[in-house]
């Protein structure tokens, strides 16, 4: 089975987690036990990791190795905007179309593809759950194992661009109370509606920047106020609401602007305004991936080999390659086909170009850390 048809294949596979309150109805386990199959087709010896539900990441190759591959079997659910099929696999215009073809059951093709030649003696790989949805792969995994790679390669769609470095993610979820007046003099009271939005603004994110990745962000998610009635949220106009729960997303670009010093500038800004934060819940507290380029040197060399030049870029969201890092201390890029602007889009595919040159950048890296 060559790069497209394993491809195809996969799509075919639904992997998406949907769960019924605690119910687990579809998962990657389907896809999991299929790959499992192909690399012991293949001459290799894969080994699962119970995670949760029966839901396993799949490990493969050595158990010390010089580089470490990563890959997600999860994608996300397919929406009601798709034009066709979601799941078929379909090939049309050199490219594999379908849910996840592109994140990343296309890179995970062209991996195995080129592990499949290879005697996994300096090499490991491995094909964990969750990465969309609450990272409970990578967190077992890493719970459990201690590696010391040279070089760490997460294959998300990067169209071939080696993604060195990206902003953390900190998750705060809070509640602001204020003081409520009438409507009609509305300086006698304290607006926790918009002295939240106002107090988020006076932080200042902009001021923890670095010079690859830019500013840090802030994203208000959710927020809900009104006047705290002892029994719900109430409506009326009539009234200077004094209170409002929120969610912030905020994605920081150096270390030093970590969950605690969030939540300090916070209650400080909140508190400026007349404010008081209350019912501070932190749901992620993630620092920003930092590997210089000289670190990254062999993987620049072995795409360079291929392509004819390497390219470095930062990388725009969170991925899971910083937990690596953080927890071993290694090296950590995002190398994997493309385009990368087809992931989590209705009618997504990759390209099968990219795929097949995804196999001989893999191979020569391979070659790198033999």
């Amino acid at each position: 089975m060559d790069v497209v048809n394993l491809c195809r294949e996969l799509v075919r596979i639904p992997s998406y987690v949907q769960r019924d309150g605690d119910r687990l109805l579809r998962s990657e386990r389907a896809v999991g036990e299929f790959l499992s199959f192909v690399l012991r087709e293949r001459g290799l010896s894969p080994r699962s990791q119970d995670v949760e539900d029966g839901r396993r990441n799949i490990i493969v190759g050595a158990e010390d190795p010089r580089v470490l591959f990563v890959s997600h079997l999860d994608t996300v659910a397919p929406s009601s905007s798709w034009s066709g099929d979601p799941f078929s696999g379909e090939v049309r215009d050199e490219r594999v179309h379908g849910v996840g073809a592109v994140d990343m059951k296309g890179p995970i093709a062209a991996l195995v593809t080129a592990l499949s030649k290879e005697d996994p003696g300096t090499w490991a790989a491995l094909f964990d759950v969750g990465e969309e949805y609450d990272f409970r792969g990578i967190k077992r995994f890493l719970s459990e194992h201690t590696f010391a790679p040279e070089m760490v390669v997460v294959t998300e769609p990067t169209d071939l661009t080696i993604k060195h470095a990206h902003r953390g993610l900190i998750e705060l979820s809070f509640r602001v109370r204020g003081r409520t007046a009438h409507a009609s003099e509305p300086s006698r009271g304290q607006n926790a509606i918009t002295g939240l939005v106002g107090a988020i603004g006076d932080i200042g994110l902009e001021r923890f920047a670095h010079p690859d990745l830019g500013p840090s962000t802030g994203n208000l998610a959710y927020l809900n106020g009104g006047l705290d009635t002892g029994a719900g949220l109430g409506r009326e106009g009539n009234q200077v609401p004094d209170l409002a729960d929120a969610v912030l997303d905020v994605r920081p670009a150096v270390p030093s602007l970590d969950a605690a010093k969030l939540e300090e500038l916070l209650r400080g800004a909140i508190e400026a305004r007349g404010l008081t934060l209350e019912d501070v819940t932190i749901r992620h507290d993630r620092g920003p991936l930092l590997t210089g380029r000289d670190e990254a040197g062999p993987v620049a060399e072995a795409v360079s080999s291929q392509l004819g030049s390497a390219e470095f870029r930062p990388m725009s969201g969170y991925g899971e390659g910083q937990m690596i890092t953080e927890a071993w201390g290694c090296p950590v890029v995002y190398l994997g086909p493309g385009p990368s602007a087809m992931t989590h889009v209705p009618d997504e595919y990759v390209s099968i170009e990219s795929m097949r040159a995804a196999v001989k950048v893999y191979r020569a890296i391979l070659a790198a850390y033999r």
